[in-house]
């Protein structure tokens, strides 16, 4: 697919729905160049820099980690860390992009990335890899979490998707638990028990462009590469906002009870609206009591206004990080989220459910 091509994908802007709110939000990427340092875009390796062209936004070089010695570590600054991120830290939220892959590497997309050190990285491949999870003779999702510039394979889940064709994806951190959807439905869920701090969110591509040295192939006219890109027409930023009261749960002193004003009338950092629902004594929210020294509390009212989790797919240790029986989430979906207008068949972006 061409740049002419590209220039005729009309994008609708995508919209926040209930229990998000939009970090950044991007459909047109303006002018022609270098990405990194406009409009608040950062990358990770400048050897051979992201591009922008046409509206969209290009992985355009072909290196890997054989074409930086002495970077081949994460944070290193080498080809492994061909990551691009805009301004704007979250914890809890995530990322999603459409992308179209002329080549069969990998595309993904990156969460808590601040110096490359630490990441959560989720995407797709059909041959080459980052490390640890190398080279692939099959299509591959993945999830790799980088920690202190340690990195692990946390999941994947093989599927096979058509090159040169849109596609969507998004990953999401909620409470620990890490999302993985393509083409609108969800393939990978983990928990983590000590998450990735904040940081930045954004794109990620390995080997997977036409260049070599430079803007090159249909990118600025130079030369060199495999005459095959990455391109990306969009890509939005979210936090999460799960009691939908305009404070997001990164900042939120209460999040899940609506409590816009964020009263904490005692300071101890808890708001008010929370301290109501789950204090001692009685509130109107139940009866709580406490028997013997380091005994078990009995309600003897439950509590129905406090939220439940239950996981989704794996667990890992904080050390080992090893992962139960992957999950096989090919049935489970979200709900609708970007449409992509003149990209017939193209799924939905999703949320977490």
């Amino acid at each position: 697919m061409g740049t002419t091509l590209l220039l005729t994908l009309a994008l609708s802007g995508a919209q926040a729905q209930a229990g998000e709110v939009t970090l950044y939000d991007v459909n047109d990427f303006p002018g022609q160049g270098e990405l990194a340092g406009v409009d608040g875009w950062e990358n990770g390796y400048s050897s051979d820099p992201w591009w922008r062209e046409g509206g969209v936004a290009a992985s355009i070089t072909d290196h890997n980690i054989g074409d930086s010695p002495g970077r081949t570590t994460y944070g290193s600054g080498g080809a492994v860390d061909n990551w691009i991120v805009k301004s704007g830290q979250i914890a809890q939220g995530g990322v999603e992009a459409t992308f179209v892959n002329e080549d069969d590497d990998t595309f993904a997309l990156v969460l808590g990335v601040n110096n490359g050190m630490d990441l959560y990285m989720a995407g797709y491949t059909k041959d080459n890899a980052p490390e640890p999870l190398g080279n692939q003779n099959q299509g591959t999702l993945f999830l790799i979490r980088v920690a202190g510039g340690n990195a692990a394979v946390i999941d994947t889940f093989n599927l096979d998707l058509p090159i040169d064709t849109p596609h969507s994806l998004r990953v999401e951190s909620n409470d620990g638990e890490i999302s993985v959807s393509i083409n609108g439905t969800l393939r990978i869920s983990v928990v983590d028990p000590a998450p990735i701090p904040a940081g930045r969110a954004g794109m990620y591509g390995y080997d997977s462009g036409d260049n070599d040295g430079g803007a090159g192939g249909s990118w600025g006219g130079g030369g060199g590469g495999d005459g095959t890109a990455m391109y990306i027409p969009a890509v939005r930023a979210f936090q999460f906002d799960d009691d939908d009261d305009g404070v997001v749960d990164d900042e939120d002193n209460c999040e899940f009870i609506a409590n816009t004003d964020q009263i904490d009338a005692d300071g101890n950092g808890v708001g008010d609206a929370c301290e109501g629902a789950t204090g001692t004594g009685t509130g109107g929210m139940g009866t709580e009591t406490t028997t013997g020294t380091g005994g078990t509390p009995t309600d003897t009212v439950p509590d129905t206004n406090m939220p439940t989790t239950t996981g989704v797919g794996d667990a890992f240790s904080d050390e080992a990080l090893q992962l139960q029986p992957g999950c096989n989430c090919s049935q489970t979906s979200a709900p609708a989220h970007l449409w992509w207008l003149t990209l017939p068949g193209l799924a939905l972006l999703r949320r977490r459910q």
